[in-house]
């Protein structure tokens, strides 16, 4: 969201896993198992699917141009055919590719950063936005960013939750905010939970935010659209 003027930029894909006798479980339970076995590809493949399906049905509906924003793991880029994948996706639902947006984390740069990077770069012809998700929670995040293999960044929560009464946190965000601006880069604020978060960020300017603050996750049938209240 638009912190100047409130409206909704983009939108980010969550994935849960609704199970016929524990319910919904949480990404963090099974994520990691899907990571070491490998299940982790068809499952974010379905996810890309998924997810350009329903922008492609918001489109019907909706005439702004917001963006969705999906996680892919270092094994999709490094094990997967993810390219391919999403290039099929966007053709099939006939989406722009500006309108996606890929997040990928520091892990997954650092998995095998030059086969990575060129996939990454294939992706960023192909007019797909690139996002280093996490920002600040890494030893080589600064070098990530000067190598121009990412379209933006997105501040992590550890960051936002101190600000304004950590003087640390402070001085750490103001200088992740003004290298982005400075690179060209484009910057989402995580985890903006409090009027005081929402009202202190507002001296950067306009500033792309999501947290508690303005919205949960909901399904998409109950998403609605617009400016915050």
């Amino acid at each position: 969201m638009s912190l100047d003027s409130g409206e909704t930029q983009g939108i980010e894909a969550l994935v849960r896993w609704r199970h016929p006798e524990k319910g919904v479980i949480a990404p963090a339970e099974f994520i990691p198992f899907a990571e070491s076995t490998g299940f982790i590809i068809p499952i974010g493949e379905l996810i890309l699917e998924t997810a350009c399906t329903q922008l492609s049905e918001w489109r019907e509906v909706d005439t702004r141009r917001f963006y969705m924003s999906v996680n892919v793991s270092a094994a999709q880029l490094v094990h997967g055919d993810l390219v391919n994948v999403i290039r099929r996706c966007l053709e099939r639902h006939s989406i722009a590719a500006r309108r996606l947006k890929v997040e990928i984390t520091e892990t997954a740069i650092l998995e095998d950063s030059a086969l990575v990077g060129r996939r990454l770069q294939e992706l960023r012809r192909l007019g797909v936005r690139v996002m280093l998700d996490d920002f600040g929670t890494g030893y080589s995040s600064l070098s990530q960013l000067t190598s121009l293999i990412v379209d933006g960044v997105k501040i992590d929560r550890s960051f936002t939750q101190g600000v304004p009464g950590n003087r640390t946190a402070l001085a750490t965000f103001r200088s992740i905010v003004f290298l982005a601006r400075d690179l060209g880069l484009s910057l989402v604020v995580e985890g903006v939970e409090t009027e005081e978060q929402a009202n202190w960020l507002r001296r950067f300017g306009d500033i792309e935010v999501q947290g508690f603050y303005f919205g949960r996750p909901i399904v998409p049938e109950r998403m609605r659209a617009g400016r915050a209240a």
